[in-house]
């Protein structure tokens, strides 16, 4: 584990508004300790290089490394375990290491060929895992080069790999659509139900414990107001029944609110928040005092500059901000805590 106190932080923010550059203040940092996932983005030539890591940022600036196990990366979704180990998706896997880097499971001791989406540890010691169709490569010469057979899934995997529940998605997905696209957040509910954000379809659905599905958040393809390909990232349900979605992409970006009749109560645009850059909304969450926290990822936007982590209030302005730095340019997941 690394630690660095970084004093280099930006000042002004350089917004592009109407044509003209505009100076805005610096919005004031989390007063909380922050662990991210990130990676920073570097271009030799037109090759892209990423160096993908875990950093915890407290709120006097210093900032941490933790190592992750080499061959792995980049890092998304994670949170830490009460032994102090960390537990992630990376790579279409997932896995358990120590903040020094030591690898303790990647819950696939079959090595089987799999594409992880998501995961929940469960306090049997179990682990629920949401699994994308498989992917398989069509004959020589014949395109497209892979074509997806099945439906995602849910499976309940013991310690040793023993699989004692497998739910399958009442969901067809497209046959040429990446497998990574298929399912990119699922949410547990408290009814037991599955919140799952389907990327290529541009859908949030709500399935029963069993995979059947029980409701249609969202279609933005089939929204009067949107009629697109919104590109959907990541999912989070309100305490008051509301749902949070998160999009991606620069002319798609953006966090709606959606109430359980699937009318959308609340957006936030990129066009909303210049300065933000809003590109890949990676998560969203509504806070305790009504805000919402948003994790704004780079994506494929070679030219971003924008911010990685903002609290947002209900009427659209930056509360708080963690930025980009030296360090890190992005970010993909975030976790806000108290740390000694």
């Amino acid at each position: 584990m690394t630690t660095i106190t970084t004093t280099t932080t930006l000042l002004l923010l350089t917004v592009l508004c109407a044509g003209h550059i505009v100076q805005a203040s610096e919005p004031p940092p989390f007063e909380k300790t922050i662990t991210i996932s990130t990676g920073t983005k570097k271009y030799v030539g037109k090759k892209k290089i990423k160096e993908h890591m875990l950093f915890i940022v407290k709120p006097t600036g210093e900032i941490t490394r933790i190592n992750y196990p080499k061959g792995f990366g980049p890092l998304g979704t994670f949170e830490k375990l009460p032994n102090c180990h960390y537990l992630s998706v990376t790579k279409g896997q997932v896995i358990e290491f120590t903040e020094h880097g030591k690898l303790i499971s990647d819950f696939n001791p079959h090595k089987e060929k799999r594409w992880v989406n998501w995961y929940k540890k469960l306090a049997n010691g179990n682990i629920l895992i949401g699994l994308a169709s498989k992917e398989e490569r069509n004959p020589k010469g014949k395109k497209p080069r892979f074509v997806i057979s099945g439906s995602p899934r849910i499976i309940e995997q013991t310690p040793t790999g023993e699989i004692v529940k497998n739910i399958i998605l009442e969901f067809t997905p497209s046959q040429t659509e990446a497998i990574s696209h298929q399912i990119r957040d699922i949410k547990q509910l408290d009814n037991g139900n599955f919140l799952v954000a389907h990327h290529t379809a541009s859908a949030v659905h709500e399935y029963t414990p069993d995979g059947k599905l029980a409701k249609v958040i969202f279609n933005f393809k089939e929204s009067e107001k949107y009629k697109r390909n919104y590109q959907v990232i990541c999912v989070d349900r309100c305490d008051n029944g509301n749902t949070l979605i998160g999009t991606a992409e620069k002319n798609a970006a953006g966090v709606f609110e959606v109430n359980p009749e699937g009318e959308v109560v609340w957006e936030l645009l990129r066009k909303d928040l210049p300065e933000a850059q809003l590109g890949y909304i990676t998560m969203v969450k509504k806070l305790d005092n009504g805000n919402i926290l948003i994790v704004n990822n780079a994506g494929h936007d070679r030219e971003w500059s924008g911010i990685p982590v903002l609290e947002i209030s209900p009427d659209k302005k930056i509360v708080r901000a963690l930025l980009s730095n030296e360090k890190f340019l992005t970010a993909y997941w975030a976790i806000i805590h108290d740390y000694s």
